[in-house]
């Protein structure tokens, strides 16, 4: 099975926005991304630092 393309031909799948703004849960901020399509928000932690050793 295939996940390409989901949705019926024609359908507009709708894009993800961060004009939501920020959201501070238990003090860790979050980039809020809205999707266009339908009611769904996603929360990105913010301010997060990789190091590889």
């Amino acid at each position: 099975m295939q996940l390409e393309h989901p949705l019926p031909d024609g359908a507009d799948g709708g894009n993800w926005i961060a004009e939501a703004g920020t959201v501070t849960i238990a003090g860790v901020e979050y980039q809020v991304y809205s999707h266009s399509g339908n009611s769904a928000e996603v929360l990105i932690q913010q301010g997060i630092n990789t190091e590889i050793m």
